[in-house]
């Protein structure tokens, strides 16, 4: 298994992680990129596993203004696994690891998640 990060724009690992998300949430990002608004602050951390994602968290860069001053934050979202291997702490670790990334280069870390998380 693999740790794989950044790599919107390559159009085989995106439509890895679209099958994943299509198949967790019932959605997919393809017409977002393909549309052109993707900018390069969606950044997907994947374990990919034999050319197949199996889990994922991304970090989404935003930047506020927050009583005149700027402020930066990292919204993590998109956290999910494939059924076939949960139970392994794959979010946890990825998770983690995003956290590890952005703790010391940005103002705040939210998860941005539905209810039943």
């Amino acid at each position: 298994m693999k740790l794989l990060s950044n790599y919107m724009r390559d159009d085989k690992m995106r439509h890895a992680l679209n099958e994943l998300t299509r198949k967790t949430f019932g959605f997919d990002f393809e017409s977002w990129v393909t549309g052109g608004y993707f900018e390069g602050d969606y950044i997907p951390y994947s374990f990919i596993d034999d050319g197949k994602i199996v889990a994922n968290v991304s970090a989404n860069r935003m930047s506020f203004q927050q009583n005149g001053v700027k402020k930066y934050y990292i919204q993590i979202g998109t956290v999910m696994t494939d059924e076939a291997y949960r139970g392994r702490g794959l979010a946890k670790k990825l998770m983690d690891h995003v956290v590890d990334q952005y703790k010391d280069s940005c103002d705040g870390i939210y998860l941005f998640a539905n209810l039943d998380a």
